[in-house]
């Protein structure tokens, strides 16, 4: 049975193996359907399952839902694989470093170069998490400098440097030295 309209407030929450969520729903009358969905980062395949499972079941309304998620004692204790940074640190040498800079400084020709202006990590600091990096590494950015690599990196590769982009900070808090 679809429903025609309603105003109203559910929540439900569970846990599993140490980690915890909360699903909270709040919706209001509306003339269309508009769905908004909330959810921690790493979570983004579940906006389109539940957007087709609220078309199934309303045809109106304004429905706003969130997650929330605490992961389990043991996902805490996650520990660097030094190897993988290492080798995403060389990669990143090899062929980022032209555009990006390095630890010794910024590049001349990424920083002036270019427009827009090529980021330098090491001297700025990378406010970017792993996903977005390997989506900027494996696809480029339109009307920019940064063409996609893939193709010409491994798959595992452009995660490799997207992790170490990831984590480089600028030099006033504890960058990480490549060299």
């Amino acid at each position: 049975m679809t429903i025609v309209s309603m105003t109203g407030y559910a929540e439900a929450q569970g846990s599993r193996d140490g980690a915890r969520w909360r699903w909270e729903a709040k919706s209001v009358n509306g003339r269309g359907l508009d769905v908004r969905l909330r959810a921690p980062p790493g979570f983004e395949a579940i906006d389109p399952v539940a957007r087709t499972l609220v078309g199934e079941r309303f045809r109106r309304g304004s429905i706003q839902m969130q997650l929330t998620f605490e992961p389990g004692d043991a996902s805490r204790g996650l520990k660097i694989d030094a190897a993988a940074l290492a080798a995403g640190a060389k990669i990143y040498s090899d062929n980022c470093a032209g555009c990006h800079g390095s630890a010794k400084g910024p590049s001349d020709w990424g920083a002036k170069g270019f427009y827009p202006r090529a980021p330098q990590f090491f001297q700025e600091g990378a406010d970017v998490t792993p996903p977005e990096a390997y989506a900027a590494v494996h696809d480029g950015i339109r009307y920019s400098g940064m063409a996609a690599w893939r193709g010409q990196l491994k798959d595992d590769e452009m995660w490799k440097v997207a992790n170490f982009v990831a984590s480089i900070r600028a030099k006033n808090s504890g960058m990480k030295d490549m060299d």
